[in-house]
């Protein structure tokens, strides 16, 4: 715990916001209701291609839910460090990644506010559709720590809630992506997006790539997707 953290000001990322993952029959059907088991073969394997992760990286996985990215990292880098605030999530991933048979996953309760990296510095840090759930102040808080933990040359995988249509257009955006979210996936992964949108804290994405910037980071990719979310991949200078 750093000096902060027991200050009754410090931000709460344990309490649930949005979809409730301390559920465990949300847990159980997550990756269906999001959309994410349709996508779920090989989202690690891109990801670490993407970022050039190699056989001796150590990696953190934020947010890691269910575990996917977390244990298609396992087969690739030497240790993967996978936090998620919710203990359902955890357990359903720890279980998931001893069936596979990975032994080089270290599940722990933990998020961007609160995690604590023992030993050298990461590779890299991936996070997926995780940082939306705190607040924008906070984020910030949660994108130097980011910095902080990884090695000089390491890399930062960003994918999130992030707008990046202007005002006149945002509400007809949303409006699609609810849509076309539940023309190819269904009704629930429709609700994620009204949840997401209306109760939790997307953030314009040139807000987070000035967040990004400040801390440090050099922006090697940016992807605005239907301007509703973007993926960042970012550098630590050397």
């Amino acid at each position: 715990m750093s000096e902060y953290e027991s200050r009754d000001w410090y931000y709460d990322e344990f309490q649930q916001v949005g979809l409730d993952y301390e559920s465990v029959d949300k847990v159980v059907n997550y990756d269906d209701e999001v959309g994410r088991g349709i996508t779920r073969s090989d989202e690690g394997r891109d990801i670490a291609s993407a970022l050039g992760i190699k056989s001796t990286d150590s990696v953190l996985d934020i947010g890691t839910g269910t575990g996917i990215i977390a244990i298609d990292l396992s087969f690739i880098c030497q240790n993967v460090y996978a936090i998620d605030i919710s203990e359902p999530m955890l357990k359903y991933a720890s279980e998931d990644a001893k069936k596979q048979g990975r032994n080089n996953v270290e599940f722990i309760k933990s998020g961007f506010l609160t995690y604590h990296h023992k030993g050298n510095p990461l590779d890299a840090i991936i996070t997926k559709f995780a940082l939306h759930h705190i607040p924008d102040n906070w984020k910030f808080v949660a994108v130097k720590r980011m910095f902080d933990m990884l090695k000089p040359g390491g890399k930062l995988f960003l994918k999130d809630c992030m707008i990046s249509v202007e005002i006149q257009d945002f509400f007809d955006s949303v409006d699609y992506w609810v849509s076309s979210t539940r023309e190819q996936a269904g009704d629930k992964p429709a609700e994620a997006v009204v949840l997401c949108i209306k109760d939790e804290y997307p953030i314009y994405a040139w807000v987070m790539e000035e967040m990004l910037k400040k801390v440090g980071f050099c922006i090697d990719y940016a992807n605005h997707m239907y301007g509703l979310h973007t993926t960042f991949i970012c550098s630590k200078p050397l």
